[in-house]
């Protein structure tokens, strides 16, 4: 039987989408992929106990977008992690995003998946919100965020902690 953890990637950019897929089986887990939402719903359907997180990017392949199949995959399991990644559209996870999700902002560095999907495991109360920098309404005060937005060599901002699996030297990662 496989021990490992397995994770649903949904990522329409093929380069993106592998990057991931390394990123998380170097750091130990199992990956599925698909570039739609479709795809990933279909996936879910036939066996979502098998799926522990999904990782989705918000611009998809497809009827769905990213907020459309992690409300779907959450009908299915309500208890299923969620990571989106946009380089567009983060000012709209306030409202479109599930509770207790993360946002990862494009470009981030590979290890900040691996970091995400842990933190969302084994985070046993909910996930707060930072004090600055992640917009969330007063329903979605449960959400956390992840940025990658400090420049190389830039000292992290109080409360930050620097991301060492990063061998670029460059970015920090934030979870609250």
């Amino acid at each position: 039987m496989n021990s490992q953890i397995k994770v649903l990637v949904v990522e329409d950019d093929e380069l993106v989408q592998t990057t991931i897929e390394d990123s998380l089986s170097e750091g130990g887990f199992e990956t599925a992929a698909t570039a739609s939402g479709e795809e990933a719903i279909g996936l879910l359907r036939e066996n979502t106990a098998q799926y522990r997180v999904l990782v989705t990017d918000i611009n998809i392949l497809g009827r769905l977008d990213g907020w459309e199949l992690a409300r779907a995959a959450r009908e299915m399991d309500p208890s299923l992690p969620v990571i989106y990644m946009t380089g567009t559209n983060g000012g709209e996870w306030a409202s479109k995003g599930v509770p207790n999700s993360v946002l990862l902002k494009k470009p981030f560095a590979p290890a900040q998946i691996v970091t995400a999907v842990a933190a969302l495991l084994n985070a046993s109360p909910p996930i707060e919100a930072p004090e600055k920098g992640c917009p969330r309404s007063s329903s979605q005060a449960s959400l956390g965020c992840i940025h990658y937005d400090q420049p190389d060599g830039a000292p992290p901002p109080r409360g930050r902690r620097r991301d060492r699996r990063n061998s670029s030297g460059g970015g920090s990662w934030q979870s609250a």
